[in-house]
């Protein structure tokens, strides 16, 4: 891909995540992280959606606990 193809992602991805109505900036982020790391070979949910979707709800349930959930539980 070249940089301006990549740029050209990036700014899709970006557009998707805003679409995607998360609540928080940090989950639109993990979103787009998530979106570009399925299509990046170099990356471990390379062409693998479920892996994808599991990190991505693994990272947005982490981005909402409070430090009292890790001491309650």
């Amino acid at each position: 891909m070249t940089s301006e193809e990549l740029k050209n992602f990036e700014e899709a991805a970006q557009q998707e995540a805003e679409k995607a109505d998360l609540h928080t900036q940090e989950d639109r982020e993990a979103y787009k992280k998530t979106l570009m790391d399925l299509y990046d070979p170099n990356s471990s949910v390379y062409q693998d959606l479920q892996g994808a979707t599991d990190r991505l709800i693994e990272e947005i349930n982490e981005n909402h606990q409070s430090v009292l959930d890790k001491v309650t539980s």
